[in-house]
């Protein structure tokens, strides 16, 4: 439940130059395990309601809705990913991301459906300042490193350069 201000009582507030360190990590800031399970069930209600054709090709209900056991492999890998247990690699095995997600054609359309998802869900839990700014950072090198999809760039050569953005929703 959100708190008086619209964000959630595990969020740990940070200074502005503020930086992860194996013992404050963003897995710690974000509220553990907990938070993490916060930010896989707001990321794919962002996805499941405004990125349709992204949420289509996880596994879904009836209703579109991303189910339960892929908001549960994402809440554990975000856990070890961001500094948490490493519980994700003895269930899942090592991430492979590039390997996990080369099935789906990836294009920069696709990745910014995802980071518009992960941006909203980053805005509904209140997730702000030097936490923010790394996650942002983090979430934007890993969703261009899996674009498959050669795409022409503005001069003409290849897929283009990372793009560095703020996450968040667009209008809403």
């Amino acid at each position: 439940m959100p708190g008086a201000s619209g964000t959630f009582p595990f969020i740990v507030s940070t200074p502005d130059d503020w930086i992860p360190t194996l013992e404050d990590t963003l897995f710690d800031r974000i509220g553990g395990r907990e938070g993490c399970t916060r930010l896989s069930e707001a990321f794919y209600d962002a996805m499941s309601e405004h990125e349709e054709a992204l949420a289509r090709l996880h596994e879904v209900d009836d209703n579109g809705r991303v189910t339960d056991p892929i908001r549960q492999h994402f809440a554990l890998f975000l856990t070890f990913w961001l500094g948490g247990p490493r519980d994700y690699l003895e269930v899942r095995g090592h991430p492979a991301l590039r390997m996990r997600h080369a099935p789906f054609a990836i294009d920069i359309a696709m990745r910014d459906a995802w980071l518009n998802s992960m941006g909203r869900a980053l805005d509904a839990l209140g997730i702000e300042g030097a936490v923010r700014a790394h996650l942002d950072g983090r979430f934007g090198q890993v969703a261009d490193f899996l674009r498959n999809v050669e795409e022409p760039s503005a001069t003409g050569s290849g897929q283009g350069g990372l793009v560095r953005l703020r996450l968040g929703s667009e209008g809403g």
